[in-house]
């Protein structure tokens, strides 16, 4: 209801440059108002090198249950000393086995003020050879299938025939006759 004392205590840091740097909530900024969820990954006590600066990922089936994380670290090799130092890349490799999310960022969790510079940042999505791949029980309907999103609708299934389905009765055409995959039956019988 009053902000004037918090203005006038904002103004004031601002004007002796004593305001606090981005405050982000993770495991090592103390004074963060949320825990970090995901406290397996907070143990970065082995990794040795330079600044606190990491390329990180979380990877997340399609219920947002976490399946596998990491993070690579900057090396202190990359310190610019006005000697016109190389820029190190930070790349990774994730392999997706399942229909899921992967989060991608990249963070500077540094104590003390090191600047970091993160540039051409991108994550690369390359899909697998596999377009749709189903399973049929023994008389052919299909009990578990997967399809590639955005790829064209494969109509030849069971037994290579082909799907009808403009009534919505998911009948297979085997020439003179037609098959349902539900029941194990032809639609007619066979003429002698």
């Amino acid at each position: 209801s009053n902000w004037t004392p918090l203005l006038n205590t904002v103004i004031s840091q601002v004007a002796a440059g004593v305001l606090p740097a981005t405050r982000i909530d993770g495991p090592g900024y103390v004074s963060s108002t949320s825990s970090f969820p995901f406290a397996g990954l907070s143990n970065t006590g082995g990794s040795t090198g330079g600044p606190k600066a990491y390329l990180n990922w979380l990877v997340f089936d399609d219920n947002y249950l976490l399946l596998d994380a990491g993070f690579r670290r900057l090396s202190a090799t990359p310190k610019e000393t006005g000697q016109n130092v190389a820029h190190e890349k930070l790349s990774a490799s994730i392999q997706a086995t399942q229909a899921g999310y992967v989060y991608v960022f990249i963070s500077n969790e540094e104590t003390t003020p090191v600047e970091v510079y993160f540039d051409d940042f991108r994550v690369e999505h390359i899909k697998s050879p596999v377009i749709e791949s189903q399973s049929y029980y023994p008389f052919g309907l299909a009990h578990s299938s997967y399809q590639r999103e955005n790829s064209l609708n494969n109509q030849y299934q069971y037994n290579g025939k082909e799907l009808q389905d403009e009534l919505s009765l998911g009948w297979l055409d085997y020439g003179a006759r037609m098959y349902m995959p539900e029941i194990g039956r032809w639609g007619i019988r066979d003429s002698k």
